[in-house]
């Protein structure tokens, strides 16, 4: 089974966006080696958001307490708020082929 999550990060400016995706991106692969996927997306002059997928929910839970801590450690500024989701892929077309057993669409036809 393909797991997701997904934070939506405000901030109150670009420059401040910029200094989180940078870290972010710097330093998550470290955090949780186990993701088969990171995407960014920058929604907004001063909002991002962050896809990441695992191929279980344990690996994608992002081991919460080391995201808090790595989140007090870096002292983000600027920070308005953020939302997060978390659930099951039901459908990604770039790997469908490779990977359509582990799909929760699968569990639709039935």
């Amino acid at each position: 089974m393909v797991e997701f999550r997904t934070a939506m990060v405000n901030f109150d400016n670009e420059k401040n966006l910029k200094t989180y995706v940078k870290k972010y991106i710097e330093d998550l692969p470290n955090i949780n080696p186990y993701l088969t996927e990171i995407i960014v997306n920058r929604t907004s002059p001063t909002s991002v958001q962050m896809i990441v997928t695992a191929d279980t929910d344990e690996l994608v839970s992002l081991k919460t307490k080391e995201m808090e801590k790595w989140r007090e450690e870096n002292k983000f500024e600027g920070v308005i708020d953020t939302m997060l989701l978390q659930g099951d892929v039901l459908f990604n077309y770039k790997n469908y082929e490779d990977h359509k057993s582990k799909y929760k669409s699968n569990e639709l036809e039935n």
